[in-house]
């Protein structure tokens, strides 16, 4: 029986086909200056930019999001269940264990457990029948929700593309349709009213004209599907005793992109008053910040960990066993690899061509090095950086899928290329809702995480 990698590249390969027999005339529609992608130029999402929009938009078995579905609610029932065995419910322990600096560990509330993200985007690869997990991206700052639905709408709206995908029954549902829907459910949970003002929010340096317009993005989205939403600098918001206001506005909800990172000590000044105010019940924040804190790229290593000791319930690991990959802390001293013990920091430079190491906190693809990108002297060079570092590191095996055909909307034509591609799918609540593939665009090296462009995956 064929596996889903192998099913994915049929379907894909024979829209690629369709799709190269009206390249001109797809080109032009998919123009970056043209009115099928108004609304992704009008905020400069990267997507409309020459070079970095996919066509044709890839497609998956619908099985993948069904299993995408059940094995997130194993990766975060797992967590709970070390958090309460391994750490006896103990937020300093899990902080510890994550190697949280005390930058970052102020922005705790110690007095409830995590909820490891009521949203994310994890990214992972497809491979034979599994998705592994190579970032988890918890939290509201995961990205990617609102282009990812104007793309899709393009797509099914566009000549060939569109009645392809109808031939097929291939859908998918508008993720931002399941965000606006989560948000209402919690105004109605805090007792404020469906129409409440809502706020997408991030640091003054990340909106504004300088930057790409997702925020700006995300409100125009949610007021497609019906709500009150506007986007605002987290330094404009104003926390009184009672309440939070915005421009003189009562503020029912906070949509957050900001985060802890980039730098925890310095931001917390801004940050502290808003999470302070929805503590006390002033403003409802989304999604709480302790918990996107709690599922950093780390928390790969305690379920690695304990899927190596064998502790987990066999249901749990029959889910997790695919989806997580082999994960530890950069450390000298022992570590077990495929059963076997060995001295890790040893081991780790004789077999660079299985391995990526990368920085525990951080966003952006910062700090990732991949063992078969590098020379020998780069990779001990990393390493070595890695150990003597202030922050903690981790070490992780290599996941690879079979190379994938994509188009590339390229000086008036589409273009197809060999690339090696990811995918990231968005969790809302306990709804996969959707995917988006992720590749580098023509000209750049294939795994490079700050120049990947992205489209949405449409299921048959």
């Amino acid at each position: 029986m064929a596996t889903l990698e192998q099913r994915a590249a049929e379907l894909n390969t024979t829209l690629m086909t369709r799709t190269a027999e009206h390249a001109d005339m797809l080109a032009e529609y998919f123009n970056p200056a043209g009115d099928a992608l108004a609304d992704i130029r009008a905020h400069r999402i990267p997507q409309a930019l020459p070079g970095r929009l996919q066509v044709p938009p890839p497609l998956l078995p619908a099985a993948t999001r069904r299993q995408l579905a059940r094995c997130h609610a194993a990766f975060r029932m797992a967590l709970t269940e070390i958090f309460e065995h391994r750490m006896g419910g103990q937020w300093e322990r899990l902080a510890d264990e994550l190697h949280l600096s005390d930058a970052s560990r102020r922005y705790l509330d110690r007095g409830r457990r995590p909820r490891w993200s009521a949203i994310a985007r994890p990214d992972c690869v497809l491979h034979d029948d599994a998705m592994t997990m190579v970032e988890p991206n918890g939290g509201s700052s995961c990205g990617g929700m609102p282009d990812t639905d104007v793309l899709g709408r393009a797509f099914t709206a566009a000549p060939v593309i569109g009645d392809f995908l109808r031939e097929i029954g291939a859908a998918r549902r508008d993720v931002m349709r399941s965000m606006a829907d989560m948000l209402r459910s919690r105004l109605a949970w805090a007792g404020r009213g469906a129409d409440g003002l809502v706020l997408v929010s991030d640091l003054r340096v990340f909106v504004g004209a300088s930057e790409p317009g997702h925020v700006e993005l995300f409100a125009a989205e949610l007021r497609r599907h019906g709500m009150r939403a506007q986007a605002c600098a987290a330094e404009d918001l104003e926390c009184g005793t009672r309440s939070v206001t915005w421009q003189g506005q009562r503020v029912d909800l906070i949509y957050r992109f900001w985060a802890d990172q980039p730098d925890p000590r310095n931001q917390y000044p801004v940050l502290e008053p808003l999470l302070r105010a929805a503590r006390s019940g002033s403003v409802v924040l989304f999604d709480e910040l302790d918990d996107q804190i709690a599922t950093t790229k780390a928390s790969l290593v305690l379920l690695s960990e304990e899927l190596d000791a064998g502790t987990l319930s066999p249901e749990l690991e029959r889910d997790l066993v695919s989806l997580v990959p082999w994960s530890r802390f950069v450390a000298d001293g022992p570590a077990t690899v495929g059963g076997t013990k060995v001295e890790l920091l040893r081991w780790c430079v004789a077999n660079k061509h299985l391995l990526v190491l990368k920085p525990c906190h951080g966003y952006g693809g910062r700090g990732v090095t991949i063992g078969c990108e590098t020379t020998p002297a780069q990779w001990v060079a990393a390493i070595d950086a890695a150990v003597a570092s202030d922050e903690s590191w981790m070490v992780q095996s290599l996941v690879t899928g079979d190379a994938e055909s994509i188009g590339v909307v390229h000086d008036g034509t589409i273009m197809s290329e060999k690339t090696f591609t990811s995918y990231g799918y968005f969790m809302v609540g306990n709804e996969a809702t959707g995917i988006i593939r992720r590749s580098a665009p023509l000209g750049y090296p294939t795994r490079l995480v700050m120049h990947s462009a992205h489209g949405p995956v449409f299921f048959v």
